[in-house]
């Protein structure tokens, strides 16, 4: 099974799972005697039937490693309204374990289903780690003290510099975004969130662009440590800003993220439908800080292409003694055709084995330059055509060299 297919049964998951809780919380201390003897017995007993199936070591846009798993346990032995005691010890090499447990609960009821159909439990969990090789064990116990008891190992070759965790490292997700660490020598910052769907019939943005938004902001926010931050997000469909922050701070993700999942565009103003009223609304952000009092040493802009791909002359009536520099990341989406041939066409990526055969990566099929795209360009700034997680470490530090190079 390809990584592609991994991410896609993982999103699945949150919908379909009765238990929403990816993460694990660390065993206490003084608890921790016990779950080991629990690990030590439960080889002798297993009686719980289960499957699993292991989940990554998936690198994600915010440049952190994460693993899972998902249990199934045999609908047979499901008792409904009990709950599911999941603890997982996951040793580095070479170092102590790390413990970690969760409890699912399972509904009272269960779902209707179609005719001919069996209903599946799934329970998934979640981790992230740092490069390294670890062995992770998986102990299952219901409420009729029957176990299950399995092992795999999970290897990440490659260090990723701009990752939260250093190697042989473990720890519970959702990991901080950032923990609002500046600089006061460091470059003022301008992060435009482009929340347009590439589709013109989205009115509502996607789980994964809202994803990407959010997760390149905080990598960059910790890739490049500035003096101050603007973070604006903002919808072309309609041409208004769904957020503003002038001091952006870490406590800000948590009402960003809010904000991209309220987001709809159902109802579009008049004053948007006029004939370039995009353009406008554009080249005001850009205009508005290049004249402002004090211009940001550089613009970011972090977005899917948009459906507004016209070539018109972005950069009219823009000019400034000084310009900041100006960035975009675009994240490129791509047709999907697995290595084994066309019959296992699946949708949205074209998979490519790696050079060193480990992992799968998108190749892009580039789509048309879009608006952003253009005004990058035009202001002589550097887009970063972004197609998968692996790019984005490098292209940050790419700006990053660029900002300070900037006198």
């Amino acid at each position: 099974m390809t990584r592609p297919i991994w991410i896609s049964l993982f999103f699945l998951l949150v919908f379909f799972c009765p238990s929403r809780a990816f993460t694990q919380e660390r065993v206490p201390a003084d608890q921790a005697i016990r779950v080991t003897q629990l690990f030590n017995e439960g080889s002798k007993q297993n009686d719980l039937k289960c499957q699993v199936r292991f989940l990554g070591p998936l690198l994600g846009f915010d440049l952190n490693y994460t693993a899972g798993f998902v249990i199934l346990p045999s609908i047979e032995q499901v008792t409904l309204n009990e709950n599911l005691d999941v603890f997982v010890r996951i040793t580095p090499a070479g170092r102590a374990p790390v413990l970690l447990s969760t409890s699912f609960q399972i509904p009272a009821s269960l779902p209707q289903v179609p005719e001919n159909e069996r209903f599946k439990f799934f329970f998934p969990g979640e981790f992230a780690i740092g490069e390294g090789t670890y062995h992770v064990d998986l102990l299952v116990i219901d409420q009729h003290d029957r176990r299950y008891l399995t092992q795999w190992t999970l290897k990440v070759n490659r260090h990723v510099a701009a990752s939260q965790l250093g190697p042989l490292t473990v720890s519970t997700t959702p990991l901080t975004r950032w923990d609002g660490d500046m600089d006061t020598n460091g470059p003022r910052l301008t992060i435009l969130l482009d929340a347009t769907e590439t589709s013109p019939n989205a009115v509502r943005l996607g789980r994964e662009t809202s994803t990407y938004l959010v997760d390149v902001l905080g990598a960059i926010l910790r890739a490049v440590r500035c003096r101050s931050v603007k973070v604006v997000a903002f919808n072309l469909d309609e041409q208004r800003e769904i957020f503003h922050d002038d001091l952006f701070e870490p406590t800000g993700f948590a009402t960003l993220a809010q904000a991209l999942r309220d987001f709809t565009s159902v109802k579009v103003p008049a004053e948007s439908l006029k004939s370039l009223a995009w353009l406008d609304f554009l080249v005001g952000l850009a205009r508005g800080e290049m004249k402002a009092p004090e211009p940001p040493d550089a613009v970011i802009f972090v977005g899917p292409p948009s459906h507004f791909v016209g070539n018109e002359p972005l950069q009219a009536g823009i000019s400034s003694a000084r310009k900041p520099l100006f960035f975009d990341f675009e994240y490129l989406r791509v047709a999907q055709v697995f290595a084994n041939g066309p019959d296992t066409y699946r949708g949205d990526y074209r998979i490519v084995p790696d050079d060193d055969g480990e992992a799968y990566a998108p190749q892009a099929i580039k789509p048309l330059p879009d608006a952003v795209d253009h005004l990058t360009r035009d202001l002589h700034g550097i887009v970063f055509q972004i197609t998968s997680p692996k790019d984005l470490g490098p292209d940050i530090q790419r700006m990053a060299t660029e900002i300070r190079s900037n006198p």
